[in-house]
This record gives C-alpha cells, sequence and structure tokens, in this order.
C-alpha cells in the first residue's frame, strides 16, 4: 500500500479535490458508476459480481441487480466500529422487485461486514412510511436475519469485495471484462458451439469425453422434434450437449460432463427457465452450484432441464411469453429424467407460475430437492448451503 497522505496538512479545498481524484479513479476502473457517495454503487457491484448478475440500467429506479431471473435492489449502509446508534437504508419508493440485498460496510475499509437478503414480502412488512423521502426506511436496528425468508449471504460479496481490493489501476472493475476481451472469447464460443451441429454421435473434434451415452436420447429428441442438438465444449474443456429449437427461443436440454456422459450416473436438475449465457457468456452461478453438487456426490455430469424452456434472463419477459413452456418440453422433461441418476428439482418460488410445478410433478420419478419454500416448491441451489442434503419433494 503507498504511503498514508497525512490528511491533515491538506486544506479543505483540496481534501474535496483528493475525493474527487478518487471517485474519478474509482469510476474509469468500473468500481463504482458515478461520482456520487460510494457506497451504494460499490455494494450493487459487489451483488452483481456475488449473484452472477447484471447491473440495472442507471435509469431503473426499482431494482438494481437482475441474477437468474430475479430482480435485486440492493441497500448498503456504512457503520464504524463501535457505532451501535441506529441507522436508516435509504427508502424504498417502489415494490417491483423480487428481494433485496442488505449490506452492511465498515465505514473505513468499505470491507462487507454484513449481508442479508430478504424477499420483498419481508420488507415490505418491516419498512415504515418517511413522509419527507417521499418513501419507506428500515433501520440498521432490524434483526434482519431474524425476519420470514431471510438468507445470510455475506461469504459472497465479502469475496467479491476481496477480488476487488485486489485489483489494480489495470484492472477493469467488479465482474467485469475488457470489451475486446469478451467479444474475443464470445467469438470463440460460438465457433465451439454455434457451428457444430451433433451428428448421430460425438465428433472427432478433440472432445475429451465420450458422449456416446447421452447421444442417441438427445439424438432422438432432436428427430422428434426437429431440435437444434448441438456439441459444445466447456471453458474448461469439459464435454456439453445442447437441444435448442431452430430460433433459439427455446432450450430443451444441457449436458455437461467431467466423466462417462452416460445418462445412469449423471443427476439431472429440474430448474426454472433458461437463461442466455451459455452463448452469450455470462457467468452461470446456478450451473456452478449443480455441477459443484453432483460432482461432490460422485456423479459423472449433470443435465439441465427446465419447467419453461423459454430462454431469457428477465423474469418479466418469462411471465409475458405467449408459450413459455416450449411445445417440446414435456417430452424433454419426461425422456431425460427417466434417464437420469437422480432428478433433482430445484426451481425454487417462480414454479407456481401457470401452476407449472404441479403439472411437471406427474412427470417425474421420485424426485429430490434441497427442501422446500414455505409454499412448498423445491429450493433453489443457490440459496441453501453448499451441503444441504437432498430429500424427497412432492407437489403441494
Amino acid at each position: 500500500m503507498p504511503h498514508a497522505v497525512d490528511l491533515s496538512r491538506l486544506s479543505t479545498r483540496d481534501l474535496f479535490r483528493l475525493y474527487a481524484d478518487i471517485l474519478t479513479a474509482l469510476v474509469e476502473r468500473g468500481a463504482v458508476r458515478s461520482r456520487n457517495a460510494p457506497a451504494g454503487d460499490l455494494a450493487e457491484h459487489l451483488v452483481a459480481t456475488a449473484y452472477g448478475g447484471e447491473l440495472a440500467a442507471r435509469s431503473e429506479k426499482s431494482w438494481d441487480v437482475l441474477a437468474d431471473g430475479r430482480l435485486l435492489q440492493v441497500k448498503a449502509r456504512l457503520l464504524a466500529a463501535g457505532d451501535n446508534k441506529s441507522h436508516v437504508y435509504s427508502p424504498f419508493r417502489s415494490w417491483d422487485f423480487d428481494a433485496c440485498v442488505f449490506l452492511l460496510m465498515d465505514a473505513h475499509t468499505y470491507d462487507v461486514a454484513r449481508a442479508v437478503e430478504l424477499p420483498v414480502a419481508t420488507v415490505q412488512s418491516l419498512a415504515r412510511e418517511t413522509a419527507w423521502v417521499k418513501g419507506f426506511r428500515i433501520t440498521t436496528k432490524i434483526a434482519l436475519l431474524e425476519q420470514p425468508g431471510a438468507v445470510d449471504v455475506t461469504p459472497a460479496p465479502r469475496a467479491a469485495s476481496a477480488d476487488h481490493t485486489s485489483a489494480g489501476r489495470a484492472g477493469v472493475g467488479i465482474g467485469h471484462e475488457r470489451s475486446e476481451d469478451r467479444r474475443r472469447r464470445r467469438r470463440s464460443r460460438h465457433r465451439r458451439l454455434v457451428g457444430r451441429e451433433a451428428g448421430p454421435g460425438p465428433q472427432g473434434d478433440g472432445m475429451t469425453h465420450d458422449l456416446a451415452g447421452t447421444a442417441d436420447l438427445f439424438a432422438a429428441l432432436a428427430s422428434e422434434h426437429n431440435l437444434l442438438d448441438r456439441i459444445g465444449t466447456s471453458p474448461d474443456g469439459l464435454s456439453e450437449r445442447y437441444l435448442y429449437s431452430h430460433n433459439m427461443d427455446y432450450r430443451y436440454a444441457f449436458g455437461r460432463w467431467w466423466g462417462p456422459a452416460d445418462p445412469s450416473t449423471s443427476d439431472v436438475w429440474v430448474l426454472l427457465n433458461p437463461a442466455t449465457g451459455d452463448t452469450d457468456l455470462r457467468r452461470r452461478p446456478t450451473l456452478d452450484r449443480c455441477l459443484a453438487r453432483s460432482r461432490s456426490d460422485g456423479q459423472t455430469g449433470v443435465v439441465i432441464v427446465n419447467l419453461f424452456a423459454h430462454r431469457d434472463t428477465n423474469p418479466r419477459a418469462l411471465q409475458a411469453a405467449a408459450d413459455p413452456v416450449g411445445p417440446s418440453n414435456d417430452d424433454a422433461l419426461r425422456a431425460l429424467t427417466r434417464a437420469g441418476a437422480r432428478t433433482v428439482a430445484a426451481w425454487g418460488s417462480g414454479g407456481s407460475l401457470h401452476d407449472r410445478s404441479t403439472k411437471v410433478a406427474a412427470l417425474l420419478d421420485h424426485p429430490l430437492c434441497l427442501g422446500t419454500t414455505q409454499p412448498g416448491q423445491p429450493r433453489h441451489p443457490l440459496y441453501v448451503p453448499g451441503g444441504t442434503p437432498l430429500v424427497p419433494w412432492t407437489a403441494p
């Protein structure tokens, strides 16, 4: 760390100039998006990185981060050590989001002391209207972790903060990469995936694992429903397989294998709907969590299917889609879950849309889950501890 500046020797005007220069440097690195007090911007970046999400446009007033189809509001407050006074987070002026992530940060280091996620219904019940700010506010005195639906998410934003503080001037900001690097990787991904259509079996292209175990099943579904059957390779060299509609509006299945691509030794995860991270090269935190769990349990791969095959990261678009399920989705769900070693239902609270979870339950053979939400939907893998046991799931 550079030698500390003796701030007592600087004039007030010089202090403001130094503060402005620091904020300018933070903006240039992508760490904050404005030259306002940086805590709010920093908190949004940390949450976007921790959740593998995207920051909202600056004009968006209702939510800050889009992650795995959920709209997240972010609230941050700086607290000094030993400060036991009650403080308030910035006001809520809209409830058009799914959950809020509250961050308490050290006033001197900006380190994350605590991060808690609350569902919007709980936030609404806790917030108190404040007329002079024309909004609703929550105080730091409230024990957020004791509230209904609370999840302690501290480790991920804290790790994002640690990664960020190690970046130098040549860095590119939290969770972002240089645009040219992103374009280069996307072009490479496009060549590996979209340009290679699978035939009756694996292609002679240097694939590290034999896809014969799943080729017949993927190929049969593709042939029966006139789908695109694609072979791909993950960034770390693992075999992948995809089933898309020809217009790419729907993805009916995805598989990745680190061992033999045998359905009988692969977990089949049933999630809500596919986002677009497979083709636009965004980070895929839900997939990472599924892979880690199945790998630790001794499986050789995972197959991902969904309640809704419609590809979109925005949950509002899923709700507005004319046919979010997809004409071939039920057949793909039925065939792939019956072939897998285990079926893990993990779509989260969104399964109630169009009563879809109840309908899909009839297609699944002895599904497992990572616990259930209060209404009985199987919990999403991102919002449970890594060692959560799998238990049988039945439709509520």
